[in-house]
């Protein structure tokens, strides 16, 4: 392993620590994209990873999982030596989260890395468990002193928190109270991996970098904006967890209006995390309250066929597993703009995109003598990750009629073919070089629950009846467009 450690590089001692180590985050999105950086040069040098689980297992058997692991999703070939020294930096800690004895152990085996190295080093807390342990990973991560950076200047101490934060608001504002009891908030790291996907990042600077469309992002020139977040497969390994959650809980909440926030937060003209994101809480917070009557007239939900029979998944569930919404912000950039937001499983095809589709011409050329529809730019995620515009000119020949063109821009080839694992790898990488900005804030968790609980809320009672839809086919929504 030959690479240059790059600039801006945290290389301090650091020890990671997964909560949850034996499971499928572990297996299918933290360990590749461990190994990813590892093969990039972006780990530090001094480096252990901890992995926290009540499984009974070896050190040894751990690190045969780690090496399973990054065999099988491994691509472009795996020497033995850069592996042999990957599976170095592992060791496993078995205990209980409930268990502060096994937190001891922890800090225990903390400490005997940092006296082996000669320093205080960064610890980073990974919790990939189910919200339900947090409360017990905060108090006792806090009563062996592990939430304690060691000064102002070396051995930092954070914390990685997974999506959902929270099922409401109610409950959110209870994990953030319970939180800001042990740590302080430059210490929390709240995940929500779409804000790392590269054409949402690509998103800032094709507005911000380029004088092309930025003074015509507005209600002025645009019609309406469309966000979907649609998937052809469907839940046949996640009912249990699925049928208490949904969709709209799943990936509206968060990914859907991270899509948002990015296409539609002012230029934080000063480049800070705390300008970031409040930009990115102002968008949400101008989201339009909902009325009962807004409920029904601009919500959608529905069911595929065959849900029911999925394990964990109750005989009698009302859960969707797709929606469709319309709001609008109320604020003096976008008021007046449709927002369409969809998303679903078993749909007709794989589509994630944002859709902006600008205002119909006045005074357009040649618009009149043949067929003529707006400009739209597609920021799509999936299948391709790439950049489309649609613009009309004339059709070469002698008639004088418009033919509809697209300037398609392919972002880029993903180094890595597995899903999620760029995505987790900069996610690790900011947060072991306090780079919080692409993290969420608790502002920005309570108001999307703030837009998102009154839905909850009125499907509940039934204001918008479920629907259902034949798998691999995309549910017509009643919602007008």
């Amino acid at each position: 392993m030959n690479k240059t450690q790059p600039q801006q590089f945290n290389n301090n001692p650091t020890i990671l620590t997964v909560f949850g180590a034996a499971g499928d985050l572990m297996r299918k999105k933290i360990i590749p994209s461990l190994w990813y950086l590892f093969q990039q040069g972006r780990l530090p040098g001094n480096l252990a990873i901890i992995g926290f689980s009540r499984s009974d297992l070896l050190d040894e058997q751990f690190k045969k999982l780690i090496r399973e692991t990054v065999e099988k999703r491994g691509e472009g070939g795996i020497k033995k030596e850069d592996l042999s020294v990957f599976l170095s930096f592992f060791s496993y800690n078995r205990g209980n989260l409930e268990d502060e004895g096994a937190f001891r152990a922890l800090f225990s085996r903390i400490e005997k890395t940092e006296n082996l190295w000669g320093v205080c080093a960064n610890k980073l807390f990974y919790l990939a468990v189910p919200s339900s342990s947090f409360e017990s990973i905060f108090k006792n991560l806090a009563a062996v002193k592990l939430n304690l950076p060691c000064g102002a200047d070396t051995g930092w101490n954070r914390i990685l928190i997974e999506k959902p934060f929270g099922v409401n608001l109610k409950i959110a504002q209870e994990l953030q109270s319970l939180l800001s009891l042990y740590f302080k908030e430059e210490q929390i790291y709240r995940i929500d991996h779409y804000f790392f996907k590269e054409i949402i990042q690509g998103i800032e600077s094709f507005r911000f970098s380029n004088n092309l469309f930025e003074n015509t992002w507005d209600n002025t020139k645009i019609e309406r904006i469309d966000i979907r977040l649609l998937e052809s497969i469907g839940l046949e390994e996640r009912g249990n967890f699925y049928d208490h959650i949904g969709t709209l809980r799943d990936v509206g909440q968060n990914h859907l209006l991270a899509m948002l926030a990015a296409i539609s937060a002012e230029h934080s003209r000063r480049p800070s995390s705390d300008s970031v994101r409040k930009n990115r809480t102002s968008i949400l917070e101008a989201l339009k309250p909902w009325t009962d009557e807004e409920l029904r007239k601009n919500t959608f939900r529905a069911q595929y066929n065959g849900y029911k029979n999925i394990k964990g998944v109750s005989p009698n569930s009302e859960t969707e597993t797709y929606f469709a919404i319309k709001t609008e912000l109320l604020n003096s950039r976008w008021e007046g703009v449709p927002i369409f937001m969809e998303a679903g499983k078993r749909a007709a095809e794989a589509r994630k995109e944002i859709i902006l589709t600008f205002k119909h011409s006045s005074g357009c050329f040649l618009c009149e003598t043949g067929q003529h529809e707006s400009n739209r730019i597609v920021f799509r995620l999936e299948p391709n990750a790439e950049i489309i515009i649609h613009f009309w000119t004339k059709k070469p020949g002698f008639e004088r009629v418009l033919e509809e063109r697209v300037f398609s821009f392919f972002l880029y080839e993903k180094e890595m073919k597995e899903q999620y694992v760029e995505e987790y790898a900069k996610v690790l990488h900011a947060a072991m070089n306090g780079e919080q900005a692409l993290f969420i804030s608790p502002e920005e968790v309570e108001a999307a629950w703030r837009f998102i609980d009154p839905i909850v809320e009125g499907w509940k009672k039934n204001l918008v009846p479920l629907k259902e839809y034949e798998p691999d086919t995309t549910p017509l929504s009643s919602i007008e467009n």
